[in-house]
């Protein structure tokens, strides 16, 4: 038969080794020559038989590998029975490179002579490069998980046994490597967190959900408590499905929350004080507005409170004795009223008081008599016996008030009332004040309103010389730029002010911004030495001096 012919004379061995066309296989002499060559070689290798036959089988063997003496060392170790694997890189006909994985076994006879050695070559270049590449990915991913030192990155076992452990996580925690692998991760918990089986609970989550992105305090190896913000998440899963672990990214944000907090309480608070500022003040206003309007029964009111002759205190003694005496004046009114009361300052010396909850004017009154006498006694400050007054005006919460700043306004006017009635003094709003006398009370309210928050402004006028045209001087005017009403003219404010006496309070304001500007321009040449500079002074301050 066709089958015993290839077999008597070796026929099928020879078809089925030539049928390998995707592996090389050859033999080579006892001396390293290739004595038979595959149609699979010469495809993977370029050479066809009679190329190849009878020269060194080097020939597919890279230079370096030749000159390191890798052809020879193959068939000693096949000699010995030495593993016969191999990777490494062989060079075609054409001079390029493949890699190519290899086996060299020994070709005896069957008296064991050896006849030769036997070799197989596949080209994996491709696997090796797929290889490479995820090495190198993995090389990258170590590197990158290695380096980052600001966020603890770390594996995480099924049964809570940390795996893996980066340079980050030492730095955050203070454990090394070599303490925290193969131990559980509850250690990075609080007791009591342990105890409720919060870190169980985490793990839970995870598998459950795919991951948990949370903050919780965590604390380190010295035992320090710090916020750590991250996420645990599944690390991967299995060719059928199964959960392998978890990782975890997290770091400390202790001083980042700290650093909000105190936005929070800038936004929230007075820093000198520590009351509730004006904004905060605003929304316990508008809660009261509102419930007031849901039950009418809800009664509040009030309270609008002024240092007296606090910018005396603060000229005569200087502004660290002056906020050491708002200080303690918001101590003061902290303890005449009660722990559901809010008290803030609104600015400057001016404070308010939110009295919830009481059941008529005579509460309010009697908060206003109670903060009236506890502000008479001096104030010990620095060694230095300070005595400030307050005004107060009260206003009723009534379901007339949509809005915080319009009850405060009528507070702020019964306070100028006060004021005007000789200081040291509560005065009630009433109707009285929102017609006839209300626009005066409220335009001398407002501009004592823009001399501390710097409504005010000077035009400069200039003063010629009519013989050459030329400046010899300039006429500093007052003008008050209202948030509400516009520029207004000094004859719309400068009487309420001669009134009031806050005119005082304007030309010294006045004097020390002309001068400040005359100053200035001098400095920077724009005007010469001898320029004069006019001011108008009221006659209350010529007759103070």
């Amino acid at each position: 038969s066709l089958s015993d012919a290839f077999v008597a004379d070796g026929a099928l061995y020879r078809f089925l080794v030539d049928s390998l066309t995707e592996y090389a296989v050859f033999a080579v002499s006892p001396e390293g020559h290739v004595i038979s060559w595959n149609s699979g070689a010469e495809h993977t290798f370029g050479y066809t038989q009679t190329e190849i036959i009878g020269r060194p089988f080097s020939i597919i063997f890279t230079p370096e590998d030749i000159e390191a003496g890798a052809p020879e060392r193959e068939l000693e170790f096949a000699l010995v029975g030495k593993q016969g694997d191999y990777d490494r890189w062989h060079v075609r006909k054409d001079g390029s490179r493949f890699w190519g994985m290899n086996t060299v076994q020994t070709l005896r006879d069957a008296a064991g002579a050896l006849l030769g050695f036997t070799k197989l070559v596949r080209d994996f270049t491709s696997v090796y490069l797929a290889r490479e590449k995820l090495s190198d990915s993995e090389q990258r991913l170590r590197l990158i998980f290695e380096s980052v030192h600001d966020y603890a990155i770390f594996s995480i076992a099924l049964d809570g046994s940390v795996t893996t452990w980066n340079a980050g996580a030492q730095k955050v925690f203070g454990f090394a490597a070599s303490e925290m692998i193969g131990r559980n991760y509850s250690v990075l918990f609080s007791a009591a967190d342990v105890v409720c089986g919060v870190p169980e609970q985490e793990l839970h989550e995870a598998a459950t959900t795919g991951f948990v992105n949370e903050e919780r305090w965590l604390v380190r190896q010295d035992g320090s408590a710090f916020l750590a913000s991250g996420m645990l998440r599944q690390l991967q899963l299995g060719p059928v499905g199964e959960l392998r672990g978890f990782v975890c990214v997290t770091h400390d944000v202790t001083e980042r929350e700290a650093v909000a907090q105190d936005l929070r309480r800038r936004a929230q608070y007075d820093e000198l004080t520590g009351l509730a500022n004006r904004r905060t003040f605003y929304e316990h206003l508008q809660r009261a507005i509102s419930s007031m309007k849901r039950r009418s029964s809800t009664r509040f009111a009030v309270l609008f409170i002024d240092v007296d002759n606090f910018k005396h205190v603060n000229d005569e003694f200087g502004h660290i004795i002056a906020d050491k005496l708002l200080a303690e004046t918001a101590r003061r009114l902290e303890k005449c009223v009660r722990s559901e009361d809010i008290v803030a300052r609104i600015g400057g010396d001016e404070f308010a008081i939110l009295l919830n909850g009481i059941n008529g004017v005579a509460d309010a009154n009697d908060a206003a008599h109670r903060i009236g006498i506890d502000m008479r006694e001096p104030v010990t400050i620095d060694e230095r016996d300070v005595q400030a007054t307050v005004s107060v005006g009260i206003a009723m919460g009534s379901a007339r008030y949509d809005r915080p700043e319009d009850i405060l306004r009528d507070a702020d006017t019964a306070m100028y009332a006060a004021k005007t009635e000789g200081r040291a003094r509560s005065v009630l709003f009433d109707a009285a004040m929102a017609t006839g006398e209300s626009g005066n009370l409220d335009l001398a309210a407002d501009l004592r309103h823009a001399i501390e928050s710097n409504q005010l402004r000077i035009a400069y006028q200039p003063v010629m010389q009519l013989a050459d045209a030329s400046i010899v001087g300039f006429e500093a005017l007052v003008r008050w730029q209202h948030p509400r009403r516009g520029l207004l003219q000094p004859v719309h404010f400068i009487p309420k002010a001669e009134d009031s006496d806050l005119i005082v309070l304007i030309d010294r304001w006045m004097l020390d911004k002309a001068c400040r500007q005359l100053a200035d321009w001098q400095a920077r040449g724009v005007v010469g030495p001898r320029l004069r500079m006019s001011v108008n002074v009221s006659s209350k301050n010529v007759s103070r001096t």
